[in-house]
C-alpha cells in the first residue's frame, strides 16, 4: 500500500484565535502542536492504512466570530467554501494527491456549539466530527477526500486532541480511534495524545513514551560534517565519478575535479547514503543534507573557476 504524506490544512474561526489578544491560548500555538505530532511518530501506526508523517500547510483565520447562539452546517459549509475558493489555503489540486494526503479542519473557537440538522438544537455531546468533503466546498474538479470540524476546548492540548481523534478515522476503517477511548490519552514524543487501534499490531497504538526507546543522542555538529565528507569521497572513490581508461572503468582523480555528469551521479548516491546513515536521528538528517548541497555548491564553483 502506498503511503502518504497527512496535511493538516487548519481553518481558524473567530478573532478569538489571533495571538495579539492575549488568550488562554491561540492559532499559533495549536499549529505547533499538530506540526511536532504529525510530523512524529503518532503517524507511524497509522502507515498500514496508508497515512504517514506530514506536516500542517497553509492556515487561515477567519477574523468573523461564530454566533454565540451555535454554527450551522449551513456556516460550516460556507466557511470551507470561503477558505479554499478564496485562496486562504490551498485547494485539493494545489497538493499532489498521489503522494499527499490533504486534510481541511475548521477550528471554531471555544464555547460554541454546533447546531443539529434540521432542529438547530445545540449538539453539547459532540466534540469534533469528520465526514467527506462536500464538492460545493470547492469550484474546481473532483476529490475523494474528508474534512471535520472541531469545537476548540478550552486548553489547547484539548483541541488537538479532538482534531487527532478525526484524523485518525478519516481515512481507515472502522473508527479506530472510538475503540482505543477507553484507554484514555498517552504521552507520545512528549505530547499527550489520543490512541488509535492498530489492526497490525492487535492493540491501541501508538505506544507511550516509557514504553518506546529513548531517541538517539543528538550527533554535533562536526561529527556530522565530517561524516558527510566521507560518505561524499566514499562515493567518488566507490566510482561517483569515474572514467575509462580503453574498455577499464577507473575512478577520475577521487581528490580533484570531476564533470558535470559525475558530480550528478556522486551526489544522488551520496544523498541517499547521507539519509541511510541518519535515519534515527532527523535533526542530523537534515543538517547533513543541507550540508551535502552547500558542499555541492563549492565544487561547483571550483570546477568553474579551475
Amino acid at each position: 500500500m502506498a503511503i502518504k504524506q497527512m496535511i493538516i490544512i487548519p481553518i481558524y474561526w473567530g478573532e478569538w484565535w489571533v495571538p495579539a489578544l492575549g488568550n488562554s491560548y491561540n492559532w499559533a500555538e495549536v499549529n505547533g502542536i499538530l506540526q511536532a505530532v504529525v510530523g512524529g511518530r503518532y503517524m507511524d501506526c497509522l502507515n498500514q492504512y496508508g497515512l504517514g508523517r506530514g506536516f500542517v500547510s497553509k492556515t487561515y483565520v477567519y477574523p468573523v466570530d461564530p454566533p454565540d447562539s451555535g454554527f450551522s452546517d449551513y456556516m460550516r459549509d460556507y466557511l470551507f467554501r470561503f477558505a479554499i475558493n478564496q485562496g486562504h489555503v490551498g485547494a485539493p489540486d494545489d497538493y499532489d494527491l498521489a503522494t499527499q494526503q490533504p486534510f481541511y479542519c475548521l477550528i471554531v473557537k471555544p464555547g460554541i456549539e454546533h447546531l443539529l440538522d434540521p432542529s438547530l438544537a445545540p449538539d453539547v455531546n459532540t466534540g469534533a466530527y469528520h465526514y467527506p468533503f462536500l464538492q460545493q466546498y470547492w469550484d474546481g474538479g473532483t476529490w475523494n477526500g474528508q474534512v471535520c470540524w472541531v469545537k476548540g476546548d478550552s486548553t489547547s492540548s484539548g483541541t488537538v486532541q479532538r482534531l487527532l481523534h478525526e484524523m485518525a478515522e478519516a481515512y481507515a476503517p472502522s473508527e479506530i480511534s472510538d475503540q482505543c477511548q477507553g484507554q484514555g490519552t498517552v504521552v507520545v514524543d512528549g505530547i499527550t495524545v489520543p490512541q488509535y487501534w492498530s489492526v497490525a499490531d492487535e492493540r491501541c497504538c501508538p505506544p507511550p513514551d516509557l514504553d518506546w526507546p529513548a531517541p538517539p543522542r543528538h550527533l554535533l555538529p562536526q561529527t556530522v560534517l565530517a561524516t558527510v565528507v566521507q560518505i561524499v569521497f566514499g562515493v567518488i572513490g566507490d566510482g561517483g565519478g569515474l572514467g575509462r581508461i580503453g574498455r577499464v572503468p577507473v575512478p577520475v582523480d577521487p581528490w580533484g575535479w570531476l564533470s558535470k555528469s559525475q558530480l550528478d551521479v556522486t551526489f544522488v548516491r551520496a544523498k541517499a547514503a547521507v539519509e541511510l546513515q541518519f535515519r534515527e536521528d532527523y535533526k542530523a538528517q537534515s543538517e547533513a543534507v543541507a550540508f551535502l548541497s552547500e558542499f555541492r555548491s563549492l565544487l561547483e564553483l571550483g570546477n568553474a573557476e579551475r
